[in-house]
């Protein structure tokens, strides 16, 4: 969805700025906790950097929620020299937090869902975990190569039996781990280049006022891409790609 493609976007900018490309019933405000509980864990996860990303502390309010419903949130996380998004809103009574989450789950789905994506291929899928990698076109006017991402992903339902909480994680594997579905990649498209990283989750779970989504994703472009362009390009297509997954949770997408 990301990652994931943080996911699909509605321009090419936007959509390689969100590598990209990703949860509470109140936003996290400095030095309030989260309710939710920790960070993600399973196979493939980076748990310093999802733990990093679940910290309550040091997200400051970037844009207030719009007409849209959309509020997005930033932070630096030091460890890993980037800049960290979120973005959360109160999904349409209509809109099944399930099928949003089978959405983001589904891997090939991504390409169908955005021109930005050259390539969007399930290398392997057991009991929630997965595995994929995902190509995104050179952006127009921008002298930039394809970047691509190799993903291990979590999938979590029900979480704590509480229905509608449902969680799905991502981490980009170590460039070398996979060797073959990198040769595989570099060979459909010679000349791309990886991201440094990617990482980011999202989230659904019911709240008084209706169920709410988080999506939070950070990554490192990679290449030569100026990190404060491409990050500020992703906190552009965060609220997309958030609108364009809640569609699909409508039947609409």
């Amino acid at each position: 969805m990301p990652n994931e493609l943080p996911g699909p976007a509605l321009s090419r900018r936007a959509c390689l700025g969100g590598l990209v490309a990703v949860a509470v019933a109140l936003l996290p405000r400095r030095g309030r906790a989260a309710p939710l509980g920790g960070p993600p864990t399973g196979p493939g996860l980076d748990r310093a950097a999802h733990a990093a990303l679940a910290d309550p502390s040091g997200w400051t309010l970037h844009a207030a929620a719009d007409a849209r419903g959309v509020s997005v949130w930033k932070k630096t996380l030091p460890a890993l020299g980037a800049v960290a998004w979120q973005g959360e809103k109160i999904l349409d009574p209509g809109a099944d937090p399930g099928r949003m989450m089978d959405r983001i789950a589904d891997v090939a789905g991504h390409a169908r869902m955005s021109d930005e994506l050259a390539a969007s291929v399930l290398i392997s899928r057991g009991p929630g975990v997965a595995e994929y990698y995902q190509v995104i076109k050179a952006p127009a006017l921008l002298p930039v190569s394809p970047r691509f991402w190799i993903n291990a992903a979590t999938d979590e339902r029900a979480l704590g039996g509480r229905p509608d909480h449902h969680r799905r994680a991502w981490s980009s594997l170590p460039l070398g781990s996979r060797p073959s579905v990198e040769a595989e990649i570099l060979a459909r498209f010679p000349g791309a280049v990886p991201l440094g990283f990617t990482h980011g989750s999202w989230e659904t779970w019911p709240t008084e006022a209706g169920t709410r989504v988080r999506y939070r994703m950070v990554s490192d472009p990679g290449g030569s891409l100026p990190d404060g362009l491409a990050s500020a390009l992703a906190g552009r297509a965060l609220p997309a790609t958030i609108l364009r997954f809640e569609r699909a949770a409508l039947g609409a997408g």
